[in-house]
C-alpha cells in the first residue's frame, strides 16, 4: 500500500512541477516537444498540436522537452531564440510551482485541520517553565531574540539546543513582553522541552471540538504562512548544514526511506480512521514538494538551479555559454547526482533492514 501511496504522492508532484515549465515555456511562446510523466519505455502517448504527450514505464520523474532547450536552433520558438528573463521564467517555474503548492497544502490543513499556537495551555509541573515562572495564558514569542509563531519553530529551536546555555525565553503576558531564562529538560528520548502543553486551535472550517478555541480565517492563512515558511527554511537549513559537513550523510534519505516514511505515516494514522491518514499524506505531499522546490534551486549542474547559473553568465558576459560546454557540465553533474543517489539508496535499505 505505502508504495501505491508513493507512487501517487511522486507524480502528483513531478506532475505540478513540470506543468510549471509546460505552462510558462507556452506563454512565453516557447514549443515544447514532449511533455512526459515518467521515464524510460513509453506506455501511452497521444499528439496535440505540436506537442507529444506521453506515459513512461519508470514513475521516477519526467520532462519538459523544449525546441531548442539542449541545442541551438533556428525556430523562433526554439528556447535558445527567446529573451534572457523568458528562459529564466521557464527554469525557474517548475519549482516555484512545487513551492507554491506547498502554501496551498500547509494553509488549507491549517483551516481544515486546525495547529497548535504558542499559547500556554498547562505548565507541567516541576518543569523548568514553572520554576521560571511560565503562566497559563502566557504566549512565547521568542527564543534568544529570534521570533517564533508556532510550535513547529519552538521544537526546531529546541533541536539545535546545546543542553548547556541557558535560553532567554519572551513570553507576551497582559499586554506585555516579559522575558524569563531557563535551562530546557532533556528527556528519556535525548529532546529537549520547556515543560508546557501549547494551545490547540481548531481551523476555520473544521468541526468545532469543546474546550478548543476556534481560529479565524485570517488567523488561520497566517498559521499556514508561518507553517511553510518554517518548513522551508528548516530544508534550506538541513541543506546549509548538510553542505558544511555539519550533517551526517547517513542522514540522508532518498526515495526508498520516503517510501518506508510514508508507509509508517500511514500505519501510525490509518487507526484513526480515513480522514486521518488522507491528511497525513496530504501534508507529506506538501512537504515533499517544498523540499522538491527548493533542492532544484541549488545551483548543481543537472538541477534547475545549475541552468539558472548558466544564465546569469550568460547575463554578465552577454553572451550565451556554448551549449556543449553547458551539456558536458550537467552531464558530469548528472552522473554525480546518480552516484549520490546510489549511495543513499544504500543507506535507505541499511536503515530499514537495522530498524532505523
Amino acid at each position: 500500500m505505502s508504495i501505491v501511496i508513493a507512487i501517487i504522492i511522486f507524480g502528483v508532484i513531478v506532475i505540478i512541477h513540470e506543468f510549471g515549465h509546460y505552462w510558462t515555456a507556452r506563454k512565453c511562446g516557447i514549443l515544447v516537444e514532449e511533455f512526459a510523466i515518467g521515464m524510460g519505455p513509453k506506455l501511452f502517448s497521444f499528439t496535440r498540436g505540436d506537442t507529444l504527450y506521453s506515459i513512461r514505464a519508470l514513475p521516477i520523474g519526467g520532462y519538459c522537452r523544449m525546441l531548442g532547450d539542449s541545442s541551438t536552433d533556428d525556430d523562433p520558438r526554439a528556447f535558445n531564440n527567446k529573451h534572457l528573463l523568458k528562459r529564466v521564467a521557464v527554469i525557474s517555474a517548475g519549482a516555484v510551482v512545487n513551492i507554491l503548492f506547498s502554501l496551498v497544502v500547509f494553509t488549507g490543513l491549517v483551516m481544515f485541520s486546525g495547529y497548535n499556537s504558542l499559547e500556554v495551555r498547562d505548565v507541567i509541573a516541576g518543569s523548568p517553565a514553572q520554576q521560571a515562572g511560565f503562566m497559563v495564558g502566557d504566549r512565547v514569542r521568542s527564543v534568544d531574540g529570534r521570533s517564533v509563531h508556532l510550535v513547529e519553530d519552538l521544537s526546531f529551536k529546541l533541536m539545535d539546543y546545546d543542553g548547556k546555555s541557558p535560553l532567554d525565553i519572551g513570553l507576551y503576558r497582559n499586554g506585555t513582553v516579559i522575558h524569563k531564562t531557563l535551562i530546557p529538560m532533556k528527556q528519556e528520548s535525548g529532546d529537549y522541552i520547556l515543560g508546557i502543553n501549547p494551545m490547540p486551535k481548531t481551523g476555520c472550517f473544521q468541526a468545532g471540538v469543546a474546550g478548543i478555541p476556534r481560529a479565524g480565517v485570517l488567523e488561520c492563512a497566517a498559521a499556514g504562512v508561518w507553517k511553510f515558511s518554517s518548513f522551508i527554511y528548516m530544508t534550506v537549513y538541513g541543506i546549509f548544514k548538510l553542505v558544511t559537513l555539519h550533517l551526517p550523510m547517513s542522514d540522508l534519505s532518498g526515495p526508498i526511506g520516503i517510501v518506508n516514511v510514508i508507509g509508517t505515516v500511514y500505519q501510525q494514522n490509518i487507526v484513526y480512521g480515513i480522514l486521518s491518514a488522507i491528511t497525513s499524506m496530504v501534508a507529506l505531499a506538501g512537504m515533499l514538494s517544498a523540499a522538491l522546490g527548493v533542492f532544484n534551486l541549488i545551483p548543481l549542474p543537472a538541477l534547475d538551479g545549475g541552468r539558472l547559473v548558466f544564465l546569469i553568465i550568460e547575463a554578465v558576459r552577454g553572451k550565451p555559454v556554448k551549449p556543449e560546454r553547458e551539456g558536458a557540465v550537467h552531464l558530469v553533474g548528472f552522473v554525480l547526482l546518480m552516484i549520490l543517489a546510489v549511495f543513499v539508496a544504500y543507506n535507505d535499505v541499511l536503515k530499514i533492514f537495522s530498524g532505523h
